[in-house]
């Protein structure tokens, strides 16, 4: 079950489920790839003590067996949100079919039933760890539909998820080398107490980062972004 956390016009809602069995693999596999990670494009949202595997192929979240659980009950809490919270339709079966050459595509309806349901994309799905004084500089996603950030390690004092509310939200930019991000807030950040098992849902639109860890042991997040498949 998931419950709706109120945050002025930008609604989040925050889940839980447990960490894989696996965990420890997971933690060390991670460290065996961070000098891999540090040769790779890093995001210059991640500030402090910290890597991110955002730019890292190989060892992707939604590609690992143990992690299925956690993106099947992603995937539910998804269908409600969208369609019955949020009240949006289904498109109807279709197929896109040129318009001559003009490079259009008309969507054209099919009496047949859907086979196949591809309505949620994983667009990306990375790991960022952060230990202590590393935090995420706030920022959004842009056009990605929902993002998620699952908190898969979640120290004692290692810092809060933080959220800009409706007409607080900040202005990001990247320095010409894309290594350094500037921001300004025009409203003060509201903080949402995670624990470790707990995710977090919200549009990609939404101003968002996390704060500085006071931890000795390693934060891990999973974040995924979504994208809704409206034809395919």
């Amino acid at each position: 079950m998931i419950d709706a956390v109120n945050i002025d016009t930008p609604y989040i809602w925050k889940g839980h489920i447990d960490p894989p069995k696996n965990y420890n693999e997971i933690k060390e596999n991670l460290s065996l790839i961070k000098d891999q990670c540090s040769g790779q494009i890093q995001s210059p949202l991640e500030e402090g003590n910290s890597f991110s595997t955002v730019g890292y192929d190989r060892y992707r979240p939604h590609r690992i067996e143990e992690l299925a659980p956690f993106y099947k009950k992603l995937y539910n809490d998804l269908q409600f949100i969208h369609f019955r919270v949020n009240d949006r339709t289904r498109v109807p079966n279709h197929m896109l079919n040129p318009v001559f050459d003009t490079g259009f595509y008309s969507v054209d309806l099919q009496e047949s039933n859907r086979t196949e349901d591809k309505f949620f994309l994983i667009d990306r799905a990375w790991f960022n760890v952060h230990y202590r004084g590393a935090r995420t500089l706030p920022h959004d996603h842009g056009i990605v539909d929902y993002v998620c950030a699952y908190y898969l390690n979640h120290p004692k004092d290692s810092g809060n998820f933080m959220v800009e509310p409706s007409g607080g939200m900040s202005t990001a930019v990247l320095n010409s080398d894309s290594t350094k991000i500037s921001y300004t807030h025009k409203q003060n950040p509201v903080t949402i107490p995670v624990e470790t098992g707990d995710y977090l849902i919200f549009p990609g639109h939404v101003t968002h980062g996390c704060e500085s860890s006071d931890s000795d042991e390693e934060r891990i997040v999973i974040t995924t972004n979504i994208m809704v498949n409206k034809y395919d």
